[in-house]
Parts: structure tokens; sequence; C-alpha cells
């Protein structure tokens, strides 16, 4: 019986590891990068207005540069409720404001994801992140990985040649009408002026 308790105390550490490895992340800004906080996802399914709502930050940005991974030391709480700390790579991005759809933030920020490179971050590529605001720090974390971080690309039925990729959209003649925003997790297609309508008209 005793052995069966260790083995099942084992499992639940090797558990909340495994989920603070993989869950937490962090947002810097730039002016203020010493300052990081690391917070845990909720990828429970919002509503976009839910989304909307629970953000306090919705921009869209552009990843400019090479990624950079340094060990990050997080603390966490153990199955017995005590707290230790765990080590993991982290990657910064550096991101350029595009436009402030919900909130305000500095023209440049970095924000850093667990993990080495993510290549389904795109260099020159544009997104449109959802964050909220934490407690500390003054820094911000994202809503939700799976709704909060979107790719911005043109309309599938605007593309002359459907095989033809976009990395970015930070063309003259884009518009609103003509780009739509694509989770970076799930796929998801999100219409981009209907997104930007839904927050005006949840501002009000």
């Amino acid at each position: 019986m005793h052995k069966n308790r260790k083995l099942l105390y084992l499992l639940v550490i090797s558990a909340v590891v495994a989920a603070v490895l993989f869950c937490i992340a962090y947002i810097n800004n730039k002016a203020n990068t010493e300052k990081s906080l690391e917070v845990a996802f909720n990828e429970s399914k919002a509503s976009q207005a839910e989304l909307i709502e629970d953000s306090d930050i919705i921009v869209r940005c552009v990843f400019e540069g090479e990624p950079k991974t340094e060990n990050k030391t997080a603390m966490t709480t153990g199955a017995d409720g005590k707290e230790f700390t765990i080590t993991s790579p982290v990657t910064a991005y550096k991101m350029k404001l595009v436009e402030n759809l919900k909130g305000v933030v500095n023209n440049e920020f970095e924000i850093g994801l667990i993990g080495s490179k993510d290549n389904k971050i795109e260099n020159g590529a544009e997104y449109v992140l959802f964050l909220d605001k934490s407690n500390e720090n003054g820094s911000y974390r994202l809503v939700s990985y799976n709704q909060g971080f979107n790719k911005v690309k043109q309309k599938s039925s605007d593309l002359k040649n459907s095989t033809e990729k976009f990395t970015s959209v930070l063309t003259s003649d884009s518009t609103d009408e003509s780009i739509e925003i694509e989770s970076v997790a799930t796929k998801e297609i999100i219409n981009y002026k209907a997104l930007k309508d839904k927050i005006k008209e949840l501002d009000k």
C-alpha cells in the first residue's frame, strides 16, 4: 500500500510538472523586459464575445528578427502543497505593433513561449494576440494559446492561386475586408473585420 501511494504521488508530481512545462508562457513589454511573468494558459473554449471580454489587450503585430531561447525557472506547487521550482527553455519572439484593437501596448515588445523555436511562428508574419493583464509586474498573458494566438492571412476566397502561401499581409492594398486570422494551434478561422466590429460593439 505504501509503495502504491508513493507511486501515485510520483505520477501526480510528474503530471503537474508536465502540465506546467507545456502550459506556462509569459509576455514582456520591451520597455520592462526584466519583469517577466510566467502564467498558465486557460484552454477552455470561449465564444468570440467571451474571448474579447476576457482580454484586456487585443493587438495585431508582426514577428521580426530571430527568436532567442533561454532557460527560465518557474515556481509551482506539488500534490503535497509544497512549492518547488522547475526549469525549462523559453523562446522570446520580438513583435512590432501594427494595430491596437483593444487597449494599448508599446510599439515593440517580446512574447515568450515555453520550448525551443516554434516553426509555426514565421519571421515577417503578422499575428493577432488576445492578452489579459497580470496582477504582478504590469505584464500580460495570453488568454488562451488555442484561441489567443492567431496568424493574419489573406482570405482564402481572395487568393488568385489556392496553393499560394502568404507569410505577411503588410501591403498597401490590404484591407480589413481582405484578411482573416487563423489560430496557430487549431487552424480555426476568424473574419478580421467582423472581429473588429465585435470589439467596437462590446466596447460601447
